[in-house]
């Protein structure tokens, strides 16, 4: 798979683009990326994304997982 042990970096990723890309990535459908690095402006809406998944989505383990 293209992304499988890849770190990928999303420029912008609190925005409604950017949110689909992560989603996209996160579904492992092209394989599941060894770390997702985002960033973005909006420091809140940082917080409340890393925030939604930790809380709704994944297991999160910041060392091994994604990053947000």
């Amino acid at each position: 798979m293209i992304l499988e042990n890849k770190i990928i970096l999303v420029t912008g990723g609190t925005g409604s683009l950017g949110k689909v890309l992560v989603r996209r990535l996160l579904s492992g459908e092209k394989g599941m990326p060894r770390k997702i690095v985002i960033f973005s402006r909006g420091e809140d809406k940082q917080h409340d994304m890393r925030v939604a998944y930790v809380n709704n989505l994944l297991s999160f383990d910041e060392k091994d997982g994604a990053a947000f």
